[in-house]
């Protein structure tokens, strides 16, 4: 039994879009790792001052204050630019899905 031109064109998109799936779970994990160690790193640099030592204590403190601020500031605008990144790559990604459909269409009529 042959398999109709919806099945075919069904069959077609089903496989394209796992494989786009894997394509965007790879994409967020790299980002996800990537984010991960940003925010272990300013965590360990903020780690290394410590506030409660004798000498200038409130001069210290003020500038953990300030890093823990400015740390915060840094990790939100990572997340801005990833997510205009992503936007960006998605637009492209979105046009290429049209045409894949296209291109499944024409494979599956006869």
């Amino acid at each position: 039994m042959t398999d109709s031109v919806n099945d075919k064109i069904h069959d077609d998109l089903i496989s394209h879009d796992i494989a786009l799936r894997r394509v965007i779970g790879s994409e967020q994990k790299r980002v996800e790792r990537r984010l991960d160690e940003l925010g272990s790193d300013l965590k360990a640099l903020a780690a290394r001052i410590d506030p409660f030592s004798a000498s200038r204590a409130d001069e210290q403190e003020r500038r953990l204050a300030r890093l823990e601020k400015e740390s915060t500031e840094l990790i939100n605008d990572a997340y801005k630019e990833i997510s205009k990144l992503q936007r960006s790559e998605l637009e492209q990604v979105a046009a290429i899905e049209s045409e894949a459909t296209i291109e499944a269409v024409r494979k599956a009529l006869p």
